[in-house]
């Protein structure tokens, strides 16, 4: 079930929400037909993976992710390189938001909990760490000794929420783009950021990148979800749950998701 929301409609949301501003800048049509076009494409190339099987599923994801990693640390570097004298401020921004009194003194118990939702929802969608889901295709490598693939599981986390999270933030706050505390402005509030320096050009670049990141993780999660679904159902519940998570992409495509 989660891999067709977390892992499934959340992404496939972040697809249509960078094509849209795409094209809101070249003021072009996007609406609900395009969303489900773009869906119908996904749910193809989704198809043309999964019957290839787990193996399939890692060929791919060995590729799109370096690069679509590499080339968003690269961009972020560069943009911080380019605003090296905001980044005082922004770590300054980082350290009095999560230390000043009220942080901990408004509504102490509502914003313990709300924190730790919110918490665990970024948790959740940066690196999975603590679900126990990594461990399945961690558990299918071929690696000369299990602890070497466990040492791949540390430096995915340290990878995804120190290192891209981290750049993230900090090109948020040193762009200087007006940030709406209290909402989810998905990956809009991050295009915004960069195209303070780049340019409106680079929604492109990152667009594609998202996309890569969005795709590769829908397999992700098709994996997992397809190992579950034969553990409880047999063999033969792979071609079944890859199908319908292929289908769901469609669904996905016209959901109000957040995360």
């Amino acid at each position: 079930v989660a891999s067709l929301g977390v892992g499934n409609a959340t992404q496939v949301n972040a697809v249509v929400d960078g094509l849209r501003s795409i094209a809101q800048m070249t003021e072009k049509p996007f609406g609900l037909m395009e969303s489900i076009f773009i869906g119908g494409i996904v749910a193809l190339l989704l198809s043309i993976v999964y019957k290839r099987g787990a193996n399939g599923i890692g060929s791919w994801a060995e590729i799109l992710v370096p690069i679509a990693a590499s080339g968003y640390i690269v961009l972020s570097i560069l943009f911080l390189f380019l605003r090296y004298k905001e980044l005082p401020r922004a770590f300054a921004s980082i350290i009095m938001g999560a230390f000043q009194p009220k942080s901990v003194t408004c509504g102490v118990v509502a914003s313990f909990f709300l924190s730790l939702r919110v918490g665990v929802s970024r948790g959740v969608f940066t690196n999975e760490a603590g679900m126990g889901t990594a461990s399945i295709a961690h558990a299918a490598a071929n690696t000369k000794h299990p602890a070497q693939q466990g040492m791949m599981g540390i430096v995915e986390v340290f990878l995804d929420t120190i290192v891209i999270c981290t750049l993230t933030a900090l090109v948020i706050l040193c762009s200087g783009v007006q940030i709406p505390y209290g909402t989810d402005p998905g990956i809009m509030l991050t295009l915004d950021a960069f195209a303070k320096i780049y340019g409106d050009w680079i929604r492109i670049i990152l667009t594609i990148l998202t996309c890569i990141f969005a795709f590769a993780t829908i397999l992700g999660w098709g994996l997992y979800g397809a190992r579950c679904a034969q553990f409880i159902f047999g063999d033969g519940a792979w071609r079944f749950f890859t199908r319908f998570q292929s289908a769901g992409v469609l669904l996905g495509v016209i959901l109000q998701t957040s995360s």
